[in-house]
């Protein structure tokens, strides 16, 4: 894909151009339906022990160092259970919003950089819909 740049390995990528997730996309107006997204976090669940990124923003792939992390809630939990079971997406409704977490699985293009095999569970997006 465009912006991968050269990537041999984990320790031999050059040209490499950062996921670019770092903005929350504005939700797409849909009649009869007033959801909007309240807030999204990333999950990442390539170190010893699963954390989510806390931050207005999502991250940039170079700021994950210095992130500030907090564990995963249960309902964060139990998704990350469902999607090593095969699972893509968990949702939990409550009175006034949508809890929901989604599965971020391996691409080909993601295999040269985070190993692995493509559809490997790399992490996910939290959030909530008010």
């Amino acid at each position: 894909a465009e912006q991968f740049g050269y990537v041999k390995d984990r320790q031999h990528v050059a040209g490499f151009h950062p996921h670019g997730l770092s903005d929350v996309p504005d939700p797409v107006p849909q009649p009869g339906k007033s959801l909007q997204l309240s807030s999204i976090e990333l999950v990442g669940l390539l170190r010893d022990k699963p954390v989510v990124y806390v931050s207005e923003n999502i991250p940039a792939m170079s700021e994950l160092s210095k992130a500030p992390t907090r564990p995963l809630d249960s309902f964060e939990q139990q998704g990350v259970e469902l999607f090593k079971k095969g699972e893509d997406l968990h949702i939990q409704e409550m009175p006034s919003s949508l809890r929901v977490i989604g599965a971020i699985r391996n691409a080909q293009q993601c295999v040269k950089c985070h190993g692995g095999e493509r559809g490997d569970l790399l992490g996910a997006f939290s959030y909530v819909l008010k």
